[in-house]
C-alpha cells in the first residue's frame, strides 16, 4: 500500500513540475513586456535643484562633486541645476587652489562668496577613480 502512494505522489509531482515548467517558459516570453512596465513604474524621475553662487566678478568658481571631479566652471556667477547631494565649491582667480567649501544640496540654494568663506572649509582632495 505504501508503494502505491509513493507512485501516485511521484506521478502528481511530475505533472505539477511539467505544468510549472510550461508556465515558466510562457512567463519568460512575457517578461520583457512586464519588465518595461515594472521598471518604468518604480524608476523615479531625477530631481534637479537650482544652485546659484555669486562671487567677485573676476572670481573663477568651480563646482566639484563628492568624488572631487569638476562638474562645472563659471566666472563671477555660477547658475546651474544639479542633482541633490554633496558638492564642493572652489573659488579663486587661478581656479582649483586647494581650499574647498562643502555644501549639501537638498533644495534650491543661493550662496555668496562671503557666506562660503565664513562657513566650513576643507583641503582639496585628488579625484577618486570610480570602478
Amino acid at each position: 500500500m505504501d508503494k502505491d502512494k509513493s507512485k501516485t505522489v511521484r506521478a502528481e509531482r511530475t505533472a505539477r513540475m511539467k505544468l510549472s515548467a510550461e508556465e515558466s517558459l510562457k512567463r519568460m516570453e512575457e517578461f520583457p513586456k512586464r519588465k518595461e512596465k515594472f521598471v518604468s513604474a518604480i524608476k523615479p524621475e531625477p530631481v534637479y535643484h537650482r544652485l546659484v553662487v555669486v562671487a567677485e566678478p573676476k572670481a573663477i568658481i568651480w563646482l566639484v562633486d563628492d568624488y572631487w571631479h569638476p562638474v562645472q566652471k563659471a566666472i563671477g556667477t555660477l547658475d546651474t541645476s544639479v542633482l541633490r547631494g554633496r558638492y564642493f565649491i572652489e573659488l579663486g582667480e587661478s581656479g582649483l587652489n586647494g581650499v574647498a567649501y562643502p555644501i549639501e544640496l537638498f533644495d534650491d540654494l543661493r550662496l555668496t562668496q562671503d557666506l562660503l568663506e565664513a562657513g566650513p572649509e576643507c583641503l582639496r582632495q585628488p579625484p577618486k577613480l570610480l570602478d
